[in-house]
């Protein structure tokens, strides 16, 4: 288990700021070329090494991979984590979109490479994601945010998802 990230995130409370984590992703690549577009966009950044430390990016060689982490253990990253990354997989949306929203955490994804209507769609309900033009922004997006940019963000994530949540 990762008991650090249930304290981290106790200790946080409401404050998005003072979670343990600026970004996360976790999840395999294989098959998957948008993943690897994202993971791309961050080694190949010229500051890598700051945001290294500063994020938690655990990749699998396969989906069901036998050391994959336990959800109870991936949600509570979520809770420790400020924007996580939600690249698609097999499918334009991803889990991650909506467990990231349940977690208070801001998602991230990009229009770059994505089916035009899909996206669309998305963009459309309007959750406070943050939205960039491709995964190559990513690593400046993130370098850039500020703790008062990042309350903002999870402040408007926050109110429209649980505004989604009370239209369904």
């Amino acid at each position: 288990t990762f008991p650090g990230f249930v304290r981290s995130a106790l200790v946080a409370g409401n404050d998005i700021a003072k979670r343990g984590n600026l970004f996360s992703f976790v999840g395999s690549i294989n098959n998957k070329p948008e993943r690897g577009l994202m993971l791309d966009a961050l080694y190949g950044h010229q500051r890598w090494h700051e945001l290294q430390s500063r994020g938690t990016l655990l990749i699998y060689s396969v989906f069901q991979d036998s050391e994959q982490m336990k959800p109870d253990d991936n949600a509570a990253l979520m809770h420790d984590t400020q924007y996580v990354l939600c690249p698609g997989g097999v499918n334009l949306e991803t889990y991650r979109l909506w467990e990231a929203l349940e977690a208070g955490a801001i998602p991230v994804l990009a229009l770059g490479g994505r089916e035009a209507g899909g996206s669309r769609i998305l963009q459309q309900l309007d959750l406070g994601v943050v939205w960039l033009e491709s995964w190559r922004e990513l690593p400046d997006m993130l370098l850039g945010s500020t703790e008062a940019l990042t309350r903002q963000r999870a402040q408007v994530a926050r109110k429209r998802w649980e505004g989604a949540k009370l239209a369904l």
